[in-house]
């Protein structure tokens, strides 16, 4: 129940913050630093009582993750300023469907245990279907493809975001190391926005 919560809370931020851009057209990668230095204070209490794990690979992945989330997010946000803020759930499904075939291929025994019982995975599919079918069917005009083009990247990145996620914390009580893991990724983003402000100017 808890992750349920959790889920609903930030994809509420998320499209509150993705709207507010629509308003404001602020750079995209200036919003993208704010949200991760309010992020990394939130999860700060966390960083500092949890322990940490001993293994690099976590941190790294901390850091990819940062990353991936970096570039999306300001993608996204430059795309709510440019399209409006309806037209970035078009990556979406892109996502889902990238981020569901990947761990297929990485994890084929996870397609196993879907497959019981035997309805599972045709109603995943065809729930997949209706997503990708609805969002297409959201606003009709040339408008709505040229966003998709932009917003293409942020699916593929988001997707590797999922699997570095679900590869990292395979091995860890999920619950503290999720709380600790979104601290360091909040860290991390606030590290690549300074990095990738210069790049990007």
């Amino acid at each position: 129940m808890i992750w349920d919560i959790a889920a609903l809370v930030f994809s509420l931020l998320a499209a509150v913050a993705i709207h507010l851009n629509h308003i404001f057209r602020l750079d995209g990668m200036v919003l993208v630093c704010l949200r991760s230095v309010a992020t990394a204070f939130l999860f700060l209490p966390f960083g500092l009582l949890l322990p940490w794990p001993e293994d690099w690979r976590f941190y790294l992945c901390a850091a990819l993750v940062g990353l991936c989330g970096n570039l999306a997010d300001r993608l996204v946000f430059d795309s709510a300023a440019t399209y409006g803020s309806r037209l970035t759930c078009l990556y979406v499904p892109l996502k889902i469907w990238l981020a569901f075939v990947l761990w297929t291929v990485l994890d084929p025994a996870s397609l196993t245990a879907l497959a019981d019982p035997a309805w599972k995975i045709p109603a995943i599919l065809g729930c997949l279907g209706l997503t990708t079918a609805a969002v297409f069917l959201l606003r009709k005009n040339d408008a709505s493809w040229c966003a998709l083009a932009h917003l293409a990247p942020v699916g593929v990145l988001l997707a590797g975001a999922d699997i570095f996620v679900k590869k990292c914390m395979a091995p860890y009580d999920i619950l503290p190391y999720a709380l600790v893991f979104t601290f360091f990724i909040s860290v991390s983003q606030v590290v690549w926005s300074f990095i990738l402000f210069g790049f990007y100017n």
